[in-house]
């Protein structure tokens, strides 16, 4: 049995499985529009396959094993095979619980949390499921990870940096001190924010910036502080040559009329072939500036909450269509924006010099490539972008409203509990909208900054 805090760490007993459904926004697209859609899906997976090497080292290996599992044995078919090894009907629905978080996140670490997720079943239970398929080699390679799957030791429990977790961002025992030296020669460069595609590898004698990007290039060191510090290029090299050639099959469906699309794609794929942040910059300056098209997507390494350091951004793509009906809602709140901001309780001192009216659009996922799917999104996260030209809020309208069937709501009475399930939607969607708009898109970027008089500097010295 596991124990009370090892409990904590294993797969629940029951795994909500949410469908989001696009169906009505999808068949309202043109056939044009559909084909554009299917290309920035299939860049977007594609790309996500980083998420994978982002997340742990065995998470690759698991995945690799799983696709092959359930290409050759459908999850019904392969439980028939498992019952009559043995497998009991409840380890065998506990290692599909594992799978579910495990494609949900992409990876064995949760996307909200970062912490590790073993299956429940025992492992020799997951042994006698994978010894059914009719791929031949898959059991031993199971048994090759199967001990990191179920290592709950030490710093493997969660995501961090020196001691306090795994992260697979940089190399095993890696020092802060060192990432701090590489992020310091890049600000040295005029470089400050062009970490979001990188990793960090200690060689011993050399650390390695590791860029994504589809061409490999070869490397420069350079000396900084005492330190050597050699820059590649060719990280998650297949994913992002995938990625940069599915989004190139979409240009031909770009509608003439919207030539910041077409610019947005072409900056995507030079910045997803060559590896350079400010090509993706300027993917997200064209993004801004193409407003309110029928299938809305941004691709890249965007946000940095897992990275322990705080600068490194995940993969991610997602491609939605527009909720028409839902975003007529949210302009009339983008309308009203101004209003609603002097309300908020603090003064304008706080407050952006001037709001930059957003382009808030209501979509339907169809594709999200990346660990986990937000209620909403405010982006670029590149400052200088929000401060030149604005930023989109988007809210994720099937995410919104999706719902298990078998979700369980605790500690209501069935009378409130019918009132619960009718406002919980409604309510989150108004809660998500104002997060968005004036929560993201109305403070200011503060930096504290301490200053010290010159003459007080002299007059401690001297005194």
């Amino acid at each position: 049995m596991p124990s009370a805090e090892d409990e904590l760490y294993i797969t629940p007993i029951l795994t909500p499985v949410c469908a989001l459904d696009a169906t009505e926004a999808f068949n309202g697209l043109t056939s044009e529009e559909k084909k554009y859609l299917h290309c920035l899906s299939t860049a977007s997976w594609a790309g996500a396959l980083a998420c994978l090497v982002q997340c742990s080292v065995e998470s690759p290996k698991v995945f690799g094993l799983f696709q092959r599992l359930f290409t050759a044995d459908p999850p019904g078919q392969l439980r028939e095979k498992a019952v009559a090894a043995g497998v009991s009907a409840d380890d065998f629905e506990a290692f599909m619980q594992y799978v579910a978080c495990f494609y949900g996140n992409m990876g064995n670490y949760l996307s909200f949390g970062d912490t590790k997720f073993v299956p429940r079943c025992p492992k020799p239970s997951v042994s006698n499921i994978i010894g059914c398929s009719c791929v031949p080699g898959l059991a031993a390679e199971w048994e090759g990870i199967a001990g990191l799957v179920y290592d709950l030791s030490g710093d493997k429990k969660q995501m961090g940096l020196e001691g306090a977790g795994i992260s697979t961002y940089y190399s095993n025992g890696i020092s802060k001190d060192k990432i701090q030296s590489v992020q310091d020669f890049l600000t040295s460069q005029n470089l400050g924010d062009q970490a979001y595609n990188t990793r960090i590898f200690d060689r011993g004698d050399v650390l390695e910036l590791a860029i994504a990007s589809a061409l490999v290039k070869p490397p420069a060191t350079h000396e900084f502080n005492g330190t050597k510090i050699q820059v590649t290029y060719g990280d998650h090299q297949p994913f992002m040559k995938s990625l940069a050639d599915n989004i190139e099959a979409a240009l031909p469906f770009v509608p003439a009329d919207r030539p910041a699309q077409k610019e947005m794609l072409q900056h995507y794929v030079t910045a997803f072939r060559g590896g350079n942040i400010e090509d993706h910059k300027n993917s997200q300056r064209s993004w801004v500036k193409d407003m309110a098209p029928p299938v809305e997507t941004n691709i890249g390494f965007i946000e940095s909450y897992r990275d322990p350091f705080g600068t490194r951004g995940e993969f991610e793509g997602f491609v939605a269509v527009v909720n028409r009906e839902q975003s007529r809602k949210f302009q009339v709140l983008v309308d009203n924006a101004t209003d609603f901001i002097k309300r908020l309780p603090w003064s304008e001192d706080f407050e952006k010099d001037s709001f930059t009216r957003p382009d808030f659009t209501a979509l339907d996922v169809v594709s999200f490539a990346s660990s986990g799917i937000p209620a909403g999104i405010n982006i670029p996260n590149y400052d200088d972008i929000r401060g030149e030209l604005g930023f989109k809020n988007v809210s994720l309208s099937n995410v919104l409203s999706a719902s298990s069937s078998t979700e369980k709501i605790t500690f209501l009475s069935e009378a409130d509990e019918i009132v619960f399930r009718e406002w919980r939607g409604k309510s989150f969607e108004v809660q998500v909208a104002i997060h968005e708009l004036l929560g993201h898109g109305s403070g200011k970027l503060l930096k504290v900054i301490y200053l010290l008089k010159l003459s007080s500097y002299f007059t401690y010295f001297t005194s």
